[in-house]
C-alpha cells in the first residue's frame, strides 16, 4: 500500500467515531462502541464495575493521542468479554447474541406472533393480501380494491341502515342490472352449427346450408328452438344514449364541426357525407351517423370454433375518443362453432331497425314530455378481410375452381360475386361496389375495364391448379424452418382455410406472395405490379 493511502486510511480513523445512543459518548472503533452496550445491558454485577466502566469510556474522550486502529481489539483485562474472544471474527450475519453463561451459544430472543398482535383491520389486510397473490391480481387490481374495502368501511353505517345489506355475487349483479336497464338482448332461433339466423316472420324448419332441424325434436318441447343467440337492439342503445344530457352533448361534434376547404381529417371531410346534407338529410344537430363494423376471429390460435363479432361506430363522437371501449356499440357475436355460410340472416334485423330509424326516427320521452328526437344514418359497412368479403357475397380465399390464387381479394377485397350485397339492396349510401370483378368463365378469368367494358385477354392473375397445389406444398414444407418470432401459423391455405386469422393473410402476403407465387405468374409487368403493391403495404405496416 501507498504512503498515500496509508496516510489517508490513518486520517480516517482518526476522525471516524462511533457513539452510544444511550449516554452521548464516542468511541474510536465499532467494537469499543459495543463493549460499551453490555455496560447498560446490565451484564456487569456492581455498580462499582459500570461506574468504572464509564468513567474508563469517559477518559478515553479526552485522550485524544490514544488512537486505535479498527484492526486492534480491547484486551480482556481491560473489558469483560463475551466467551467468544473479541478478535475471532464472524464470516456470517446473524440476529443473535451471545452471553458470558452460555460461552459460544447463539441466543435469540423469543417474539412470537400471538392472536393480539395484530389489530383485526391488519388480519383483514393480511388475509387480502394472500388472496391477490394466490389469485394472481395484478397490482392496480389490488390498489383499486383496497380503495374500495376502504370505501365500505368508511360508509358502513349507512350501508347497514339499509335492509338485507350485503355484498352480493356476479350472477346476483348482473340480475339486477338487467332488471333496472331497459337496454336488453333479444333472442332470435339460429342453426345449431351457426350457418344462418331465422327471422322473425321466417317459417324454415332446417337450415338450407346444413340441414340441422330449427327446433328440438323431443314431442314435449316442440317449437323449442334448437339453438339461440341475441342481438342487441340499436334503438334501445341510442335510446339511453340520447338520454343522458352530457352524452348527448358529446354527439354534437358533428353539428359543431366545421370543414376546412381541401382538407380530409374526418369522415364528414368526405364527398358522400356532404351529398346526403345536400340531399336533406342530417339536418337535427342531434342526428347520428354510424359505421357497421363485421370482424371473424378465433379465441385459439389453433382454434376450430369461429366467431364473428358486429359492433357500430358512433361517428357522431370526436376522434379521440370515438374507438374507445366505452363509447363503441357491441351488438352481438356469432358464436359458430361454424363460420357463418348466410351471414346476410345475422345482419338483416340490425339493417332493417337503421333503416326505420333513418325512416322514422328515434324519440326518447320521459314521463310523457319529448327529451330528444334523432334519425340513425348508417355512412360505412367495413371490416377485416374475410368480413368484407362475406358481407359482399365474395368467394373464399381458396375456392375449388381450378383457376387463379385469390391474390386480388387479399390484396384489394374485390373479386368474384355471384349475387349483389345485402347492403347494397338496402340504399346507396353503404353500398359496396365491386369493381373489375366478373364471374369465372370456362378455363380462363376474364375482367372488365374501368368503363365496363369486358377484357378478352386472359386473366393476367392466372396460376394453374397444378402450380397451387406445389406452392401449398412449399408452404408446409417450409414450416419447421419459420423463426418462432413469427405470429402467423403459415398453414397451407390451399388445401385447408379454416381457422385462418388476419395475422396470417398478413405473413401471406408479405412473405408467401413474393417468394412463392409471383414467381408463378406468366406476365413479368403482372410480376412488377405486384411485388410493387405487397413492398407498399409491408410500409404501410410499418
Amino acid at each position: 500500500m501507498s504512503s498515500s493511502n496509508t496516510n489517508q486510511q490513518r486520517d480516517r480513523l482518526s476522525t471516524q467515531r462511533y457513539q452510544c445512543a444511550q449516554c452521548a459518548l464516542s468511541f474510536y472503533n465499532y467494537q469499543q462502541l459495543q463493549n460499551h452496550k453490555r455496560v447498560h445491558r446490565g451484564d456487569c454485577t456492581t455498580v462499582a464495575v459500570t461506574d468504572q466502566f464509564i468513567l474508563h469510556d469517559v477518559e478515553m474522550q479526552h485522550d485524544g493521542n490514544n488512537i486505535i486502529d479498527n484492526n486492534e481489539f480491547v484486551s480482556d483485562s481491560d473489558y469483560s468479554m463475551n466467551a467468544i474472544e473479541i478478535n475471532k471474527a464472524i464470516s456470517y450475519k446473524c440476529g443473535c447474541s451471545f452471553e458470558d453463561s452460555e460461552g459460544e451459544a447463539h441466543i435469540y430472543n423469543s417474539s412470537r406472533i400471538g392472536s393480539n398482535t395484530f389489530t383485526k383491520a391488519e388480519l383483514i389486510s393480511i388475509h387480502l393480501s394472500q388472496l391477490m397473490l394466490q389469485h394472481r391480481i395484478s397490482r392496480a387490481a389490488y390498489r383499486d380494491i383496497v380503495r374500495f374495502v376502504n370505501t365500505i368501511i368508511r360508509d358502513h353505517n349507512e350501508i347497514m341502515l339499509e335492509p338485507g345489506a350485503k355484498i352480493s355475487h356476479g350472477k346476483t349483479v348482473n340480475a339486477l342490472l338487467k332488471s333496472k336497464s331497459s337496454v336488453k338482448g333479444h333472442e332470435y332461433d339460429v342453426c345449431p352449427n351457426g350457418c344462418q339466423l331465422y327471422g322473425i316472420n321466417d317459417n324454415q324448419e332446417s337450415c338450407v346450408d346444413c340441414g340441422k332441424p330449427r327446433y328440438k325434436t323431443d314431442t314435449e318441447q316442440s317449437q323449442t328452438p334448437a339453438a339461440s343467440m341475441k342481438l342487441m337492439s340499436v334503438g334501445g342503445m341510442f335510446s339511453q344514449i340520447l338520454a343522458d344530457s352530457a352524452t348527448r352533448e358529446l354527439l354534437h361534434y358533428r353539428a359543431n364541426r366545421e370543414s376546412v376547404a381541401s382538407q380530409l381529417t374526418d369522415i364528414f371531410d368526405g364527398e358522400n357525407y356532404k351529398q346526403l346534407v345536400q340531399q336533406g338529410l342530417f339536418s337535427n344537430p342531434d342526428d347520428i351517423a354510424i359505421g357497421l363494423y363485421t370482424n371473424g376471429f378465433v379465441n385459439q390460435k389453433k382454434g376450430k370454433s369461429s366467431y364473428t363479432i358486429v359492433h357500430a361506430v358512433v361517428f357522431n363522437l370526436d376522434p379521440s375518443i370515438r374507438y374507445t371501449n366505452e363509447y363503441l356499440l357491441y351488438l352481438t357475436i356469432l358464436s359458430g362453432p361454424k363460420k357463418s355460410t348466410h351471414l346476410d340472416s345475422f345482419l338483416m334485423p340490425i339493417i332493417s331497425e337503421i333503416k326505420d330509424l333513418e325512416m322514422h326516427s328515434l324519440v326518447i320521452k320521459s314521463n310523457g314530455v319529448e327529451i330528444c328526437r334523432a334519425k340513425i344514418h348508417l355512412l360505412l359497412a367495413s371490416g377485416d378481410i374475410p368480413a368484407v368479403a362475406d358481407m359482399a357475397h365474395i368467394g373464399s380465399h381458396a375456392n375449388d375452381t381450378e383457376c387463379t390464387l385469390k391474390i386480388v381479394l387479399l390484396l384489394c377485397n374485390l373479386w368474384k360475386t355471384s349475387k349483389p350485397a345485402i347492403l347494397c339492396k338496402r340504399n346507396q349510401k353503404a353500398h359496396l361496389r365491386l369493381d373489375h370483378c366478373v364471374p369465372y368463365q370456362g378455363d380462363k378469368n376474364f375482367y372488365t375495364h374501368p368503363d365496363d367494358t369486358l377484357s378478352t385477354t386472359e386473366y393476367p392473375f392466372f396460376i394453374p391448379r397444378t402450380s397451387l397445389v406445389t406452392i401449398g406444398n412449399f408452404i408446409t414444407s417450409s414450416r419447421p424452418y419459420i423463426p418462432v418470432s413469427f405470429q402467423g401459423s403459415f398453414d397451407n391455405v390451399f388445401s385447408k382455410i379454416d381457422g385462418t386469422r388476419a395475422v396470417d393473410w398478413l405473413d401471406f402476403l408479405l412473405y408467401i406472395v413474393p417468394t412463392l407465387v409471383i414467381p408463378f405468374l406468366s406476365n413479368r409487368a403482372v410480376k412488377t405490379a405486384v411485388l410493387s403493391l405487397v413492398k407498399g403495404c409491408a410500409l404501410a405496416l410499418q
